[in-house]
């Protein structure tokens, strides 16, 4: 699992591992796998144009992965402080992309490592 956030400024991806910005300006189209979109509404606490009136957002994520039939999958934890700054929209929009990455040849895996078969998840 890679966890990305949007940079506004550039419209591109910046990786996320550890809690820190590890590669910068990733395009969308080099993103592979499965993807989750995550899109976060925050409220700038102040006036429109003005700076942020908070100075991080600590979000915490923990999504468990289930088969179609309810066996678990795989769980994608991760945290990481959001600097408003550099990742927060002019309309006020905090966007996330989480990628199940694809392992060289055999595709999507699960948490033991199992081929992941074709199903809803």
């Amino acid at each position: 699992m890679r966890f990305y956030i949007r940079n506004p400024s550039n419209n591109k991806f910046d990786l996320i591992q550890g809690g820190k910005v590890t590669q910068t300006a990733i395009d969308s189209a080099d993103i592979g796998g499965a993807i989750f979109d995550v899109k976060l509404t925050v409220p700038r606490g102040s006036s429109f144009g003005e700076e942020c009136a908070w100075e991080s957002l600590l979000v915490k994520f923990s999504i468990p992965i289930y088969s179609n039939l309810g066996n678990f999958v795989n769980r994608f934890k991760q945290a990481f402080s959001v600097d408003p700054k550099q990742y927060l929209s002019t309309n006020n929009l905090v966007e996330f992309a989480i990628e199940w990455a694809n392992k060289a040849p055999s595709g999507i895996r699960t948490k033991d490592d199992r081929a992941v078969g074709t199903g809803a998840y």
